[in-house]
C-alpha cells in the first residue's frame, strides 16, 4: 500500500497531496477538484483508494415506480451493518474518501441511520443520501425529511441529493412523471 502523500485540513477543505494524484475538497459543500502530478493531468483513478462511495443499501423494493432507474423487486437482500462497516474499513484504510452517498428504498430506513451515524463517528462529513425526484416520490421525500429531523443517528446527515429521472432501469421505458412545483 503506497504511503508517499499527505493529507491535511484548513477550515471547510480536505487537502490530498502525493507525487502523482492529488485533491482538494470541500467538506462543507461537496466542492471537489482533482488533478494528477500538474494540474492538466487528470486521472482515471486514485491508486490510494475511492474518493466517493456509493452504497445500496437495501434492493428490496416493492414499489414498481415507472421512473425508478433501479430495476429492484420486492424481494432480495438487505445489506447488514457489519458488513457495510467492513466495506468501509477495506475501502478506506488512507482516509481518502471523501463522501459516501447512500441509495435507499424507505425499507433500509434503520441500516441507513446506523449507517449515517457510524460515518460520521468515523470522521466523515459528507454523508449524502440519494433521492428520485418524481411525482410519486414527493410524500416518501417528506417522510426521508421528518426521519433526518427526528432520529438522532441522522444529526449530522449532510444533504438529501435530490436526483432527477435517469433513462435506465424501469425510467427507460418512458412512462415516469417529471415532478413539477406546479402539481402539488
Amino acid at each position: 500500500m503506497r504511503q508517499d502523500f499527505k493529507i491535511s485540513y484548513n477550515g471547510d477543505w480536505k487537502y490530498f497531496c502525493s507525487p502523482d494524484y492529488n485533491y482538494s475538497f470541500n467538506l462543507k459543500n461537496g466542492t471537489f477538484a482533482r488533478w494528477g502530478a500538474t494540474e492538466k493531468d487528470d486521472p482515471e483513478f486514485s491508486t490510494f483508494g475511492p474518493e466517493i462511495l456509493d452504497f445500496e443499501i437495501t434492493e428490496i423494493c416493492a414499489g414498481f415506480c415507472p421512473y425508478c432507474y433501479k430495476d429492484n423487486k420486492p424481494y432480495g437482500k438487505n445489506t447488514f451493518f457489519e458488513t457495510f462497516k467492513s466495506v468501509v474499513e477495506k475501502i478506506n484504510p488512507n482516509r481518502t474518501l471523501t463522501q459516501v452517498a447512500f441509495g435507499l428504498g424507505m425499507t433500509g430506513k434503520e441500516i441507513f441511520a446506523n449507517s449515517v451515524f457510524y460515518l460520521t463517528q468515523y470522521g466523515l462529513k459528507q454523508t449524502n443520501c440519494h433521492f428520485v425526484l418524481a411525482q410519486e416520490t414527493i410524500f416518501t421525500l417528506y417522510e426521508l425529511i421528518e426521519l433526518a429531523k427526528t432520529d438522532s443517528r441522522l444529526s449530522k446527515l449532510n444533504a438529501i441529493v435530490l436526483l432527477s429521472i435517469k433513462q435506465c432501469g424501469r425510467a427507460a421505458k418512458g412512462n415516469f412523471h417529471i415532478f413539477s412545483i406546479l402539481s402539488l
